[in-house]
């Protein structure tokens, strides 16, 4: 019995190994530029300064304010470690994901058909842009880091072969949980698909081999964990915003309800972009790929199970709302990729689902699919990355003669310059710019200081405005005159948006 117990922890170890090492492909055949060293808006300013603590307390974010507590204490900032970051991201990224598809499986379904799977997860470019947010990596390294530690317990719990699970025997997760919705509240929402894909597949499921039966409430521990999580993060979001006063961020506050008619709308434009058209981030080919193979597959599981059919398609669906429920709820209407990287996981567990239910020459074209499909994401990831590093050397190389020019002067870093006129794209262009993806540091108020001074090496008092009265006249730098000085403020005329 006990040799038993080794060969079956062994097979299921196996399994997960194989499943990690297909999410891990996938995430640095997609993101593995990353580890270049390249600035989005916010890095700009990060890399220079720390971000007020309660700016992520206002947002329900604590455990990242924790984070940039300790990196304070280092002397560190997130934007300057992103290396460490990266990498350390792509680990626990990977075993989350395999640990996550593993769990939802109990065992069945195709190892090689999981890891392909997880190689799609990995590779969406929804959750590539996070990447080209250094400033954000650890906090979203850590939260696939406790997201990982989550379903390693309960697989870990579950390997134990136990018929009767104790309703607390989990309740301790609740903890890591509750931080995980304090780092990042989408990857909590990941947990919740991954927990409700396992009981859609429990409930689906009627001929389980008596080596892998559990009782029905062999689920309950986790739901509880779970339960307790959500209770005990809705009480420390609210205490911790009214005790410390933190209200500088608008996208932690709820949609009035007098614009949920307008937001429903917004809502059901985007959610035609994410899944059906070509976008700057993703072209429509992989999503018509994608749903003409679910489709296909789902039509071969309705002719025998056509309940279970029903059950997947309204897990994908809920899912998806899931998916989107942050940006729809938020009285900010920001819909930027990163903020629904979750779409990608509601196409990794739908198909998880679905292979369940495949003979194994079936589930062996899932698998080519999935990975035909997954390398096209690395493609639009790479691209992205790419651009982002294109668009870095045209700011560096625009602000840097822009320094010249100013120093050639005599202008020194007390005095104040504004950048008039500065477009958000430079004139070459790049396909991969949306929200504040892979847009000009020129343009943006905030972060045009801090690219002045990490192109020159020298402190500058730098603002951006679209629009000045001293440059009515004025032609567009470089050209001569483009630079004027009036009432002690030097303008630097770039063009009138």
């Amino acid at each position: 019995m006990k040799n038993q117990e080794i060969l079956t922890k062994m097979r299921i170890l196996s399994r997960t190994q194989i499943v990690f090492c297909g999410a891990l492909f996938g995430l640095i055949l997609s993101k593995g530029l990353a580890l270049l060293p390249a600035f989005a808006l916010d890095d700009y300013v990060a890399v220079h300064q720390d971000r007020n603590p309660l700016f992520y307390v206002s947002q329900g974010r604590f455990t990242q304010a924790a984070i940039q507590l300790i990196l304070s204490f280092f002397g560190v900032t997130p934007t300057s470690i992103s290396w460490t970051a990266t990498v350390l991201f792509f680990i626990f990224a990977a075993i989350a994901i395999s640990n996550s598809l593993t769990y939802i499986a109990r065992g069945r379904g195709n190892e090689f058909t999981l890891a392909a799977i997880g190689a799609l997860i990995g590779a969406h470019p929804y959750l590539t842009e996070y990447f080209t947010f250094r400033e954000s990596l650890i906090t979203q390294g850590t939260s696939f880091g406790l997201l990982a530690l989550v379903f390693i317990s309960v697989n870990r719990h579950e390997s134990q072969q136990e018929s009767v699970s104790s309703f607390y025997s989990l309740a301790w997760l609740a903890f890591p949980l509750v931080l995980l919705a304090g780092a990042q509240q989408t990857a909590f929402i990941i947990a919740i698909f991954v927990i409700l894909a396992r009981l859609v597949v429990d409930y689906c499921w009627d001929k389980i081999p008596v080596e892998n039966t559990f009782a029905p409430n062999g689920n309950t521990p986790i739901i509880f964990a779970l339960f307790v999580a959500i209770i005990a993060y809705v009480l420390m979001y609210i205490i911790s915003r009214s005790m410390l006063g933190a209200s500088f961020d608008t996208r932690g506050s709820i949609l009035p309800i007098t614009d949920i008619l307008p937001r429903l709308d917004q809502v059901a434009n985007m959610t035609k972009k994410n899944l059906i058209d070509s976008e700057p981030v993703l072209s429509a080919l992989p999503k018509l790929l994608l749903a003409t193979m679910a489709t296909w597959f789902l039509g071969r599981i309705a002719l025998n199970r056509p309940k279970t059919v029903a059950a997947i398609i309204l897990l994908a669906g809920t899912m998806y709302l899931g998916s989107v429920f942050l940006v729809t709820i938020s009285s900010v209407w920001w819909p930027v990729p990163r903020a629904m990287y979750g779409v990608g996981f509601v196409y990794g567990i739908s198909l998880t689902v679905i292979s369940m239910w495949l003979s194994y020459a079936a589930a062996r074209w899932l698998t080519v699919g999935t990975s035909v499909i997954a390398i096209i994401f690395s493609f639009h990831s790479n691209a992205m990355l790419y651009d982002q590093t294109r668009l870095n050397r045209w700011d560096a190389w625009v602000a840097g003669e822009i320094a010249k020019d100013l120093l050639r002067r005599g202008v020194t870093s007390t005095q104040q310059v504004t950048l008039v006129g500065a477009d958000w794209k430079h004139p070459v262009g790049m396909r991969t710019s949306t929200g504040d993806l892979n847009i000009s540091a020129l343009a943006v108020a905030w972060s045009a200081q801090f690219l002045m001074m990490e192109a020159s090496g020298r402190v500058w008092n730098v603002g951006s405005v679209d629009q000045a009265e001293a440059c009515n006249e004025a032609p567009a730098w470089p050209a001569e005159g483009a630079i004027k000085t009036v009432s002690g403020v030097t303008y630097v005329c770039m063009n009138q948006r």
